[in-house]
């Protein structure tokens, strides 16, 4: 296979190659090299399975058994919220924890001493890629996403406020 870089795929039918849980992580890394200059050898950085990993430990905190109101209920109806079907994988953070991960390794850094067509000194490379990865962890903190958290705290609340979403979701309906 000849030398090149990644390439995405296509979000049309029949293939549906692109792979936004992979791909978008390795886009803002920059580990785009899918082989060596002798057309054999893998060339990434990181495995998809390290990537898929790092997805977890960043998404993790935000996993919980809690429930989120949709404007329209359930799909089958109903003015209960339903649990989030997917986590949002927030891709800045995830690629900033994967540059932090790579710049705290030595070893593993000495050996990422030329990417694309710079050659770079392991100290020198952990300094670019810890300052690249605080301005993704900055771009990620400032993207103005937030999350609302509406807490109970006894059974009282709990049906004063199941009342409420429900009087909130059916004044619509008609």
């Amino acid at each position: 296979m000849a030398n090149g870089t990644f390439s995405y795929g296509v979000n049309t039918p029949p293939n549906y190659t692109v792979n936004p849980p992979i791909d978008y992580p390795r886009l803002l890394t920059f580990d785009t090299q899918e082989f060596l200059p002798d057309g054999t050898t893998p060339g990434y950085i990181f495995s998809d399975q390290e990537i898929l990993a790092m997805e977890q430990v960043v998404i993790t905190p935000f996993q919980s058994g809690m429930f989120f109101s949709t404007p329209n209920g359930p799909l089958g109806g109903g003015t209960l919220g339903v649990q989030l079907p997917q986590y949002p994988i927030p891709y800045y953070r995830v690629a900033a924890m994967l540059l932090t991960a790579l710049a705290s390794n030595s070893a593993r850094l000495a050996s990422v001493t030329k990417l694309l067509d710079v050659s770079l000194s392991p100290a020198l490379a952990a300094k670019s890629l810890l300052a690249q990865a605080k301005a993704y962890f900055d771009m990620d903190d400032n993207s103005a996403s937030f999350v609302i958290i509406e807490q109970v705290n006894d059974d009282f609340s709990f049906r004063s406020r199941f009342w409420r979403q429900w009087q909130r979701q059916s004044a619509g309906a008609s």
